[in-house]
């Protein structure tokens, strides 16, 4: 036998009507803080540059989102990653300063171009909630990063017109090979492994004479 099930619309039980928000203007939420939306939201313009290494140094926008009709100022400072402060970049720090109705500031952050070969490497660079003054930070651009291309070739230079042109047969063997040696003995990670395979390769060579 057929059945069917016929559902009937149930009345809620009398009871209490929800209280309305004694205001409904439009607020911003961070972590558990609530701002109201006359505060401007301060942050970058983008979540990562992209940069050569030889370009000197990359300019950075910092902009403020939201009434710019106050002032406002916020700090900011570079942060090592896989970039090494002094190394692929000269570490930097300051504080921008915004007049009313300036919705946009830039920051340069110099670059260190060197000849050694090197992955693409990148660094960040933050606002600071110390000492911000008229705004709140973005909830997530308050941090960028900065993506360092690298120029040179792998293992070294020395041959970086020969490579560019893909001229290899002109590359001489045994150079290459020293380049490529050289290269090793001076990154720590591999400088004794390197050792070590050189002193197996001589006692190997020593063996068959």
């Amino acid at each position: 036998m057929q059945r069917t099930l016929q559902l009937a619309a149930a009345t809620p039980p009398a009871g209490p009507k929800p209280v309305e928000p004694a205001s409904k203007s439009l607020r911003w939420t961070r972590t558990d803080v609530t701002h109201a939306w006359e505060d401007c939201i301060v942050q970058f313009s983008s979540p990562v540059y992209l940069v050569e290494e030889d370009d000197g140094e990359v300019v950075l926008d910092i902009v403020r989102v939201g009434p710019t009709d106050g002032a406002c100022q916020v700090s900011y400072s570079t942060r090592d990653c896989s970039a090494k402060a002094d190394s692929s970049f000269k570490a930097t720090a300051g504080t921008v300063y915004y007049e009313p109705g300036e919705f946009s500031k830039s920051i340069a952050v110099p670059l260190i171009s060197n000849t050694r070969w090197d992955t693409h490497v990148e660094f960040a660079v933050e606002l600071l909630e110390d000492g911000l003054v008229g705004g709140v930070l973005g909830h997530y651009l308050h941090e960028t990063r900065v993506k360092i291309i690298d120029d040179d070739t792998f293992p070294s230079i020395r041959f970086k017109d020969q490579v560019l042109a893909q001229d290899f047969d002109s590359i001489p063997r045994l150079g290459l090979l020293w380049e490529y040696i050289s290269r090793n003995l001076g990154e720590p990670l591999v400088q004794v492994g390197t050792i070590k395979m050189l002193l197996l390769a001589v006692l190997d060579r020593c063996l068959d004479l």
